[in-house]
């Protein structure tokens, strides 16, 4: 397959489960489409940012795509936009069930990248420590900046427990 073609793949596996997701929260009203473009030029502008800075500049992380311009814009709107959206849906949760949902997420992101290669992990360590770190620590702190961000940009209250 062609690496756009796995992108697609996990744009496609991202969407679903954002659509789970809501669904099994009762969050699907949340998605409006005032909350959907609010949350896609959000993950255009935070997607390019990090992509850049932890990618490409610190280097924890590579693209099969490259850090082209294309690319990185349409990764920021659709697979940084989905990030947002979810985490918006998991926003109210308190932090154990929050912590467990992103490490969930990761997990799911990262099998489905596993057999759809749209990016790579460069960090030292073998694959294992890397998944864990990546897994247990990324994507919850992650998920935390998220929202600690949505909460300036939005300004919505963090709803934490």
């Amino acid at each position: 397959m062609s690496h756009w073609t796995n992108f697609l793949v996990v744009i496609s596996a991202q969407l679903v489960l954002l659509l789970l997701l809501a669904y099994s929260k009762q969050g699907l009203k949340k998605i409006t489409f005032t909350f959907v473009l609010q949350s896609l030029f959000l993950g255009i502008v935070a997607g390019i940012i990090f992509d850049l800075v932890v990618g490409k500049y610190i280097g924890i992380f590579d693209y099969a795509l490259d850090f082209t311009p294309m690319f990185l814009v349409l990764n920021g709107a659709l697979s940084y936009g989905i990030w947002i959206l979810t985490i918006r849906i998991l926003q109210s949760e308190r932090l154990l069930q929050f912590f467990v949902w992103t490490v969930l997420i990761g997990l799911i992101y990262e099998v489905v990248n596993y057999f759809f290669r749209v990016w790579y992990w460069t960090f030292e360590g073998s694959f294992l420590y890397q998944e864990a770190v990546v897994i247990f620590v990324a994507y919850c702190g992650l998920g935390l900046l998220t929202t600690l961000w949505l909460s300036i940009t939005t300004k919505k209250e963090i709803q934490r427990s």
